[in-house]
């Protein structure tokens, strides 16, 4: 979400509802078209209608490419004859308003050509993702049966409704800040329990962040379901510019930014461990462990590296303050070779 005051910029990230962009890129999507297509996921199209998009290219809105930021757009569109726009209701806002407006000008071009005049209306749900910087599949635990709750706990996070309206900030200073909350879902009436994970704010700013989570609802959880549990970054950069991890990062590289890493003592044989592979990593430490996870599909999945993800998960980068609070929450890909890791002390 994005709320902006006179010169001020708020940028949030979604934690749970959407994978967030690491370093941003350069190339203008219109003259990519593939690259664009990647960034930007419609729903599929339903089965049981004859909804028909709009052929045109879906651009990714430039100010939030630049500013390598994610959204998520979730609309009710009620069509009522076959060559009219449907009526849009928005049920849930991640992200801001610039995606909000892309995503109503693109579902205005949508058709529902075998309505009749005596034709019920259709109501469908159409999700649009925007992903600043598209992520590759990744695992980080050994693939498995599915949870019999999996459905469910999908169908609980699709009824989950923000209003258009992000945070109210003012002026919260000239440095960047972080909040994330940890935010759950009980009841379909009332505001989620919000816990504070972290926040380098003023209390004023963490106040804003707290009222605006306080409107958003889950209405179709019921007391028999298990509470749902989201985490949700808030970032707020008062020069609306961000500080990017390199990505993709070789491990030497990655190494060397990593805080107090001439004094550690560890042992990796990549060799043992179906070298090369790539890890989707992304920052959170000390704040809480970082995310660590195999590149690929999950047939691909080896249990040998394991060990070597969970050390990740436990390294801090050599930051200043106000570094940290820019790359807090970032992710990047770190392009692991063959050979050894050998930081023992022999």
């Amino acid at each position: 979400m994005v709320a902006t005051s006179t010169k001020r910029a708020l940028l949030i990230t979604a934690l749970a509802l959407m994978s967030g962009g690491s370093g941003a890129q350069t190339l203008d999507p219109r003259y990519d078209e593939a690259l664009a297509r990647e960034r930007i996921k419609e729903s599929a199209l339903p089965a049981d209608t004859c909804l028909q998009r709009s052929s045109e290219m879906f651009y990714y809105p430039s100010a939030a490419l630049k500013g390598d930021r994610s959204g998520l757009v979730r609309l009710a569109l009620t069509f009522r004859r076959p060559d009219a726009p449907p009526e849009v209701e928005l049920l849930t806002l991640v992200g801001g308003t610039t995606f909000l407006r892309a995503a109503k000008e693109r579902v205005a071009q949508h058709r529902m050509p075998c309505l009749s005049a005596d034709s019920a209306p259709v109501r469908i749900v159409e999700d649009i993702q925007f992903t600043a910087t598209p992520e590759p599949e990744s695992h980080h635990a050994a693939p498995g049966p599915e949870d019999p709750s999996s459905p469910r706990r999908q169908e609980l996070a699709r009824c989950l409704r923000t209003p258009a309206q992000g945070p109210i900030v003012g002026d919260a200073g000239d440095k960047g800040a972080n909040a994330i909350l940890q935010i759950t879902f009980a009841m379909p009436d009332e505001p989620p329990a919000i816990k504070v994970i972290y926040s380098s704010g003023p209390p004023a700013l963490l106040k804003a962040f707290k009222t605006g989570v306080s409107n958003w609802r889950m209405p179709c959880i019921t007391p028999q379901d298990e509470p749902m549990v989201y985490r949700q970054q808030f970032r707020y950069q008062p020069d609306g510019q961000r500080t990017v991890i390199s990505n993709p990062l070789p491990l030497p590289a990655f190494l060397s930014s990593v805080k107090g890493i001439r004094t550690m003592v560890v042992k990796f044989n990549f060799d043992e461990m179906g070298c090369p592979f790539d890890v989707s990593w992304q920052f959170n430490m000390p704040v809480m462990p970082n995310y660590a996870a195999q590149v690929g599909p999950a047939s691909s999945y080896d249990t040998r590296r394991e060990p070597f993800l969970k050390w990740l998960t436990t390294l801090e980068l050599d930051l200043t303050p106000e570094r940290f609070e820019r790359l807090l929450g970032q992710h990047t890909r770190i392009q692991v070779g063959c050979g050894s890791l050998d930081l023992s002390d022999d």
